[in-house]
């Protein structure tokens, strides 16, 4: 994640909350948070938004990254699987105990990472169609 990246997520959680951050405090911020994806962050500023009234501290945005970064890797391993990528239920169920175990093997890691782009790019083209759709009907 870049620090225009990150700015532009704490600016939003920032306004969310009525909280102008100073330098010093975003500077500890991103020591802590500067080694998850932007989307993480994103993700995790979202969820703490809807379900606390109160600015969370970075123990909660942390937990909460990683809690982003671990349903994303079973919604990659879900797309994978619609995909045709196991050919059978038990190469499935080995690559669920990969992800609870945490021991995901280097070759693993490059396919989740190659699919996890892939998803990503299905996803945006397909928010890209829905938008053009919704102007359509928003223009009729």
């Amino acid at each position: 994640m870049t620090k225009e990246q990150f700015s532009e997520s704490m600016a939003y959680l920032g306004l969310a909350y009525g909280k102008e951050f100073t330098h010093q405090e975003l500077s500890m911020y991103y020591d802590f948070l500067k080694g998850y994806s932007d989307a993480t962050l994103t993700n995790a500023i979202k969820n703490i938004i809807r379900k606390s009234k109160f600015l969370p501290k970075i123990t909660e945005l942390l937990e909460e990254c990683d809690n982003c970064k671990e349903k994303t890797k079973f919604e990659v391993l879900e797309y994978m699987n619609s995909q045709g990528y196991f050919k059978a239920g038990s190469e499935y169920d080995k690559a669920i105990m990969f992800l609870e175990r945490n021991n995901i093997p280097e070759w693993f890691k490059a396919d989740l990472n190659r699919y996890y782009k892939m998803m990503l790019s299905n996803r945006l083209e397909h928010k890209e169609t829905l938008m053009i759709g919704w102007l359509n009907e928003w223009n009729r």
